[in-house]
């Protein structure tokens, strides 16, 4: 989204827009389970604010998209927008190792765990090397409460590669799931040792403890914490 350099000019001056529109109560997490609902906390209404000195303060912006998808992950680009009747304000937000994240309700949330449908507040600074509005963060706030961990029990279907990070695809029940490993993801065998993603090959039942994310992808996106390979004893 391209904006003349005559808007831009005026809203590097000062912008404000405000809506007392009532934000959703909850989000969709992709789960049957209502405890895995994330819920929304009291945000403040949807703003944008352009002072002149090019620092920017977003708030009540809704995530639509996160790259990289894998949770923890740093630098990550998220996607958002703000809406006011038929306008749509797309936003870029570019992450770095100095930016604070901060989630409700905790002080401090662990970095990068952001997901499609959170609503965010933004401090940071204009990047005005792009022509796509983007803002170099330098603090975030998360008003939604992140997925509680479950435990899932599936097939392997395919294996992206054999050192992480990467990523599998798990049939659980009747329905395929990307599964994101992180470096940080512990890859265990059946007697809970560790195990080889080398030897991971389709057919091998896993056990996978995770959050489950909504909307990263056509496939439901599970963010793993260990896998268990029930398979390799």
């Amino acid at each position: 989204m391209r904006y003349p350099k005559l808007v831009l000019a005026v809203l590097l001056t000062a912008l404000t827009l405000t809506t007392t529109a009532a934000l959703p109560a909850a989000a969709k997490s992709g789960s049957n389970d209502r405890d895995n609902k994330p819920e929304v906390s009291a945000a403040p209404r949807q703003q944008i604010k352009i002072n002149s000195d090019g620092k920017v303060q977003l708030d009540g912006m809704k995530v639509t998209a996160v790259s990289p998808v894998a949770a923890g992950s740093i630098p990550l680009t998220v996607t958002t927008t703000a809406t006011w009747g038929s306008t749509v304000f797309t936003w870029t937000i570019k992450t770095s190792n100095s930016t604070k994240f901060v989630s409700r309700p905790r002080a401090d949330a662990a970095s990068g765990d952001i997901r499609v449908g959170n609503l965010l507040s933004v401090q940071g600074t204009l990047d005005t090397t792009v022509s796509q509005p983007t803002v170099n963060a330098s603090w975030i706030k998360n008003w939604t409460n992140s997925p509680k961990p479950q435990t899932f029990e599936g097939t392997l279907k395919s294996v992206a590669g054999t050192t992480k990070p990467t990523s599998l695809v798990v049939t659980v029940g009747s329905a395929d799931h990307t599964v994101n490993l992180t470096a940080e993801t512990a890859v265990l065998n059946h007697w809970w040792s560790w195990a080889n993603l080398a030897d991971f090959v389709a057919g091998h039942k896993l056990q996978i403890f995770g959050t489950l994310t909504a909307g990263s992808s056509p496939l439901g996106v599970i963010n793993a914490t260990v896998i268990r390979n029930l398979s390799l004893r």
